[in-house]
């Protein structure tokens, strides 16, 4: 259920009397979405995510500055010093395309089976990076 749903339907998820909550993708969640949807009976949150990635979306950089609106409750909680737990061994990209998040994550390691993928066809290289001069340009009907 998404962030929206949670708070359209809050009476439901009341209703359930569930203990636990579980929440993916915490990191970009804005900390009034959780605790709004959150029920009464709640004994125990589990917040899953990447505190190192994206960061919960603002429109307004003045109060995403003025007020760290743009840092979770996960993000928060954790730099504080909150207990957590965070994966050590990788299972999705390429060791190439792993090495170059190293000085994010400096314990990943790669599971054997992401080693001895073929190289891609056609291109010069595994991964690359597009630089482009451009500046994005604003969708009116958006």
């Amino acid at each position: 259920m998404t962030t929206t749903g949670a708070a359209k339907y809050k009476s439901y998820i009341q209703d359930l009397n569930s203990e636990i909550m579980l929440i993916e993708e915490a990191a970009e969640i804005h900390e009034a979405h959780i605790t709004s949807a959150l029920p009464t009976k709640l004994q125990q949150l589990i917040l899953i995510g990447d505190h190192k990635q994206l960061r919960p979306t603002v429109n307004s950089m003045r109060l995403a500055s003025e007020f760290n609106l743009d840092i979770s409750m996960f993000e928060r909680l954790i730099m504080s010093g909150m207990k957590h737990a965070t994966l050590t061994t990788q299972r999705r990209m390429r060791p190439e395309i792993s090495a170059v998040i190293r000085e994010l994550y400096p314990t990943l390691e790669d599971y054997k089976s992401e080693e001895g993928y073929p190289n891609i066809k056609g291109v010069g290289s595994n991964y690359f990076f597009f630089n482009h001069q451009f500046s994005e340009s604003e969708n009116k009907d958006s």
